[in-house]
């Protein structure tokens, strides 16, 4: 797939690592949780690495736990893309969209975004 990582999502992320949680959500219940860091967040999905390969289009829950934030984020996702990374073995970049998300999770999601996206631009 050509272009560069800032070609595939329209927002600005933050390239600060926070803990996620993820699992496909399947018709016959969900799977077992994948533990991983963000690699990269923004207002519309996130990018992480994970050994477990996701399906393009694959629905997953993720579960966030920002340190300082207190409420932990739960939003529905959808894979936008899962590449093996080079020279890498089973490791992949995993890039989600968010699709749904409750009123508290998006609340406390926002809230991350925007303390993240001060300290990014407005350094000590």
């Amino acid at each position: 797939m050509g272009g560069s990582e800032s070609d595939h999502r329209g927002e600005k992320r933050i390239e600060y690592h926070f803990i996620v949680r993820i699992r496909l959500v399947k018709p016959s219940g969900a799977a077992a949780w994948d533990v991983s860091t963000i690699r990269n967040i923004s207002k519309t999905g996130l990018l992480f690495y994970s050994s477990n390969y996701y399906d393009h289009n694959a629905d997953v829950e993720a579960r966030i736990k920002n340190p300082i934030i207190p409420e932990e984020i739960i939003c529905l996702c959808k894979v936008v893309r899962c590449e093996l990374l080079k020279n890498m073995k089973d490791i992949y970049s995993v890039a989600v969209e968010i699709t749904e998300m409750a009123p508290e999770s998006r609340e406390a999601y926002d809230k991350t975004i925007k303390l993240f996206m001060d300290r990014t631009e407005h350094p000590k």
